[in-house]
């Protein structure tokens, strides 16, 4: 069986509280209604640095388990994670 894969050729770059991460503005924009989707959808962009890296002011550790989620929704784990911190942010 012959797999196709499609490349986006557009990468943001990313400074979570000091992590680097790369990826895509449909990775990005993939959950609605979210801040990263905000952000990265032309409603509210924020203007990267003079480098052209997006500063976001939060814990990079915590921040690669939401960019798994968002370039593979369907992993359980993931899933369990995000529903895990959501519930954490509502108390």
């Amino acid at each position: 069986m012959k797999t196709t894969y499609a490349f986006k050729t557009n990468k943001v770059h990313l400074d979570v509280g000091g992590h680097k991460f790369i990826t895509s503005p449909p990775t990005l924009t993939s959950v609605p209604d979210t801040f990263l989707q905000s952000m990265f959808s032309g409603t509210t962009r924020s203007p990267p640095d003079g480098d052209g890296v997006f500063f976001i002011d939060r814990d990079g550790d915590h921040f690669r388990h939401i960019l798994s989620y968002l370039r593979d929704p369907g992993r359980d784990e993931s899933t369990q994670l995000l529903a895990t911190s959501q519930h954490a942010g509502t108390t």
